[in-house]
């Protein structure tokens, strides 16, 4: 797993998944991030993350 570059929030990834890191002060963000996850789930035109695990 590698940290991958830029973005405002640590993420990391290999080839089966994607780990996205929110510090407490933006806690708030982890359900909205993984609620759009959901709806985009097999309706976008590319591949899309699904939302394993939160928490």
């Amino acid at each position: 797993m590698r940290r991958l570059p830029g973005g405002s929030l640590p993420v990391y990834a290999d080839e089966h998944v994607v780990l996205k890191l929110f510090p407490p002060v933006h806690a708030a963000a982890a359900p909205v991030e993984s609620g759009v996850l959901q709806a985009l789930a097999g309706s976008w035109f590319s591949a899309t993350p699904s939302a394993g695990r939160t928490g």
